[in-house]
């Protein structure tokens, strides 16, 4: 009888030790999880804008004769973007807020310092920026901001000249919401309303061929 009784005690305790380390092991569980989901999400903004500026690169020169109105090239970005987020970035828990394509660097524009930060909620000159989501067309609209035009950048490319000539170089910059889905990991992650992911790229633009800048 005292050893059914041992047993039982014993049996009790580990039951007693169970449901206390139970929320703990959860708390690491769902803790790992979720930082998981915010890493993936990090790493979708980052690549989103990588993307969005090596295809701004390319693209730029597009329809040189536009004066005003969206630039086509800063449209097939947005598009771009637009689609990545809509796709990767629900898997996520990402909520699109912002994103502008910039003159990042345009000393003929007298922009000589190359731009590389800040959240672009306006942008003073040569910016186009998109701060409205639109969910029922899952993408950026109503673009603000002063446009930088295919003719008023340079591509060229001139390593002899003095000081050497590099084509300028045009700025992404893509900003998101991290919505966890757990609210109490969450709230130790971003804090209570989820958390800002940004990330910014800049790359120079394609370089025209050689004599098309002149002499």
């Amino acid at each position: 009888m005292r050893s059914l009784t041992h047993r039982r005690g014993q049996r009790g305790a580990v039951l007693v030790e169970f449901v206390l380390i139970l929320p703990v092991l959860l708390l690491l569980l769902f803790g790992i999880i979720e930082f998981g989901f915010a890493i993936y999400g990090k790493h979708t903004v980052v690549q989103v804008s990588r993307d969005g500026a090596r295809l701004a690169e390319t693209q730029s020169r597009v329809n040189v004769g536009e004066i005003t109105g969206e630039p086509t090239y800063v449209k097939t970005v947005k598009d771009s973007i637009s689609a990545d987020l809509k796709t990767s970035g629900t898997f996520a828990g990402l909520t699109p807020v912002r994103m502008a394509v910039y003159a990042a660097e345009a000393p003929n524009l007298g922009i000589s310092q190359r731009i590389d930060s800040g959240n672009f909620s306006s942008c003073v000159q040569y910016c186009t920026t998109y701060s409205s989501w639109n969910t029922t067309t899952g993408k950026f609209d109503t673009p603000g901001g002063t446009n930088w035009y295919p003719g008023d950048q340079s591509a060229c490319l001139d390593e002899s000249a003095s000081p050497p000539q590099h084509p300028d170089a045009i700025g992404v910059y893509v900003e998101v919401k991290y919505t966890s889905f757990t609210p109490l990991i969450g709230d130790l992650l971003g804090g209570t309303g989820g958390k800002h992911m940004s990330s910014n790229t800049v790359m120079r633009l394609e370089p025209l061929p050689p004599g098309a800048c002149g002499p």
